[in-house]
Parts: C-alpha cells; structure tokens; sequence
C-alpha cells in the first residue's frame, strides 16, 4: 500500500510539473482600473532594511486596494509571476515590470526604490501606464524616522489613487487596518516571504512575534491560522 501511495503520488507531481504555469490576470471589471506595484529596490544596499524591498510594496498594495475603483495585484500574486522569470530576489528592471503588467493585464504599474540617509529614509516611486508604456507620475517621499513609515506611506499613497482619479473608499488609515507598530508590521512581512518559501513553522514563529508586540494585530493573527491551515 506505502509503494503504491508513493508511486501515485510521484505520477501526480510529474504530471502537475508537465502542465503549464497558471495564468495569474487581474480582472477587467468596468469602472475600475488595475495596477500592479513592483517590489521596491533597496539602493542602499542594507541587509537591515532588506525587508522593505516587499514590505514597502506591501503597504501601497494595501493602501491602494481600499479604493473600489481599482484592483491591485497582490503580493502573493507578484511572486509568483516574478518566481517565473527567476527574478524573486532581483531588483526588476523597467522592462521587466513592464512584462509583469502585461502578464497580469494591469493598465498600471509602479515601481519604487528607497535609500537610508543618515537616520532619515528617501523613497521614490513612479507610476506607469501600461498600455502607452510612458510614465504618469513621479512622487518622492522623505520620512524622517524609520517608525513614521506607516504614516507617511498612508500620504502617499493618497496621492496615487488620486492620480488615477481613485480615491481610497475606506477612510481608514493604514495604522489602523494593519497596525501602527513598525516593528511588528517588520515581522508580519518576514512572515509572508517565509510563508511563500513554505517555511511554515519559521513564518508562524514571525507571526506570534508580531501578535507580541501588537496584539490588535488582526491580519497577523489571521496569518497564523492560515499557515496552519
């Protein structure tokens, strides 16, 4: 019984290797535009801040999604169209984001890039428009300490979703939704990328460090049940 449960379950995985990649394609609903926000890249060369390349996108990618006039591809989403091209942990090239969008059929996209300077950190993104491949919008952020991030993020996020005529529905803050901690939101994040890597046990001893430190945390405490599940 063991040797016939092993070689069905290997039949299974070989066949499931020789089917093509899933398409992952944002869906083209009237009245709502779609966006895809890239992975930021981290200019300053900080293993420290290493976390930010996602988390940054994460942040916008939740900002954004509170507007029911567009639809944002996720996180989850973006590593697996970017585990595709091998570029997971690259920093992504304009034409490369430019190929994301086409995959996942956003009519915009955005990338972004951040830099530590003194105590202080610089961020600047750029917004794109898919279809005419030129760029919208430009927007430079400078946050004076790391742990103003979550706020300042909030602002700049306004400014996108009002430059695509899409202003946030939910006039929650980010802080409130996810949490005002920045240590914590540090930890949420680990956490996904562990989780992606299907290093289960690792993510959910980066959730409950999380939970620790903000125990308001819903989306980490949610988080944890997924893992399990």
């Amino acid at each position: 019984i063991l040797l016939a449960c092993v070689l069905g379950a290997a039949f299974y995985f070989n066949r499931r290797s020789n089917l093509p990649p899933e398409q992952v394609r944002l869906p083209q609903i009237a009245g709502k535009k779609t966006i895809a926000v890239m992975f930021f890249e981290n200019q300053s060369n900080s293993m420290e801040l290493e976390w930010l390349r996602e988390g940054l996108a994460d942040m916008l990618i939740a900002n954004l999604s509170r507007s029911e006039k567009l639809t944002v591809l996720s996180r989850i989403q973006l590593h697996s169209l970017l585990e595709r091209q091998g570029l997971a942990k690259d920093k992504i090239t304009l034409e490369q984001a430019k190929e994301i969008a086409r995959q996942s059929q956003a009519e915009y996209f955005m990338t972004g890039s951040f830099a530590k300077i003194g105590e202080k950190i610089r961020l600047d993104v750029s917004l794109y428009d898919s279809n005419l491949a030129n760029l919208q919008a430009t927007e430079t952020l400078t946050v004076e300490k790391p742990e103003q991030i979550l706020t300042e993020i909030d602002l700049l996020s306004l400014k996108i979703s009002n430059r695509l005529n899409s202003p946030p529905t939910d006039k929650n803050n980010l802080a409130s939704v996810m949490t005002d901690n920045l240590e914590a939101y540090r930890y949420y994040s680990l956490a996904l990328e562990k989780a992606q890597a299907l290093q289960n046990k690792e993510a959910v001893e980066l959730l409950e460090k999380a939970v620790a430190l903000d125990p308001q945390f819903a989306l980490a405490h949610a988080r944890i049940g997924y893992v399990y599940a």
